[in-house]
């Protein structure tokens, strides 16, 4: 009676069995199971893919960021801050400030050196904004002393991460002395 309880008791045990795993085989993942010859083959092209995508997609080091900043630096040696904000800043800023694609201006002037950094909108095209910008900056009338504005654009591309200048009076300071100071000051920053 015992033996046959657990002869019944097992065959229900298999049947039970069975059902569940036909109905697992009647899902998504069984499906799956029950093909996996199919699922491997998928899985292999899936790696495929990806190590050729791998190999393809192009990789850099050090790649180009634009920050859409643009700067206008104009040298005046010999003058005071007050004098390079009225002589020159404030006329390049007068100007530039009606061109289309700005966001923000900043401006510095301290002895000798005009700085105006234009923050761009992130639609502007830099490039033809850059046109744009050298074409009104020339058309700034500045003082006779005052060397030619420069205008670049601030990326990783230029690969300068801060620009330093030596000026001083000619009567004191020579530009070989100057040069020599330069020099100096570079060895001093890459550890020399």
């Amino acid at each position: 009676m015992i033996l046959e309880f657990i002869l019944l008791e097992s065959l229900h045990m298999q049947e039970k069995i069975k059902r569940y795993m036909h109905s697992l085989e009647d899902n998504f993942f069984g499906w799956w199971i029950k093909n996996f010859r199919i699922s491997v083959m998928l899985t292999v092209l899936l790696i495929g893919y990806g190590i050729y995508a791998l190999v393809i997609i192009p990789k850099e080091s050090s790649p180009e960021i634009k920050f859409g900043l643009v700067m206008v630096n104009t040298v005046y040696p010999g003058a005071n801050p007050i004098d390079i904000d009225q002589l020159i800043t404030t006329k390049i800023e007068d100007k530039i400030k009606s061109i289309n694609g700005i966001d923000k201006i900043n401006s510095t002037s301290s002895v000798g050196i005009s700085s105006v950094v234009v923050t761009l909108k992130n639609e502007t095209d830099t490039k033809d904004f850059i046109n744009t910008l050298k074409t009104e900056v020339e058309k700034v009338a500045l003082p006779t002393d005052a060397k030619d504005p420069m205008v670049s654009e601030i990326s990783t591309a230029n690969e300068v991460l801060f620009e330093l200048m030596l000026y001083g009076d000619s009567k004191e300071f020579t530009s070989n002395h100057l040069r020599t100071l330069a020099y100096q000051m570079a060895d001093d920053l890459q550890g020399k």
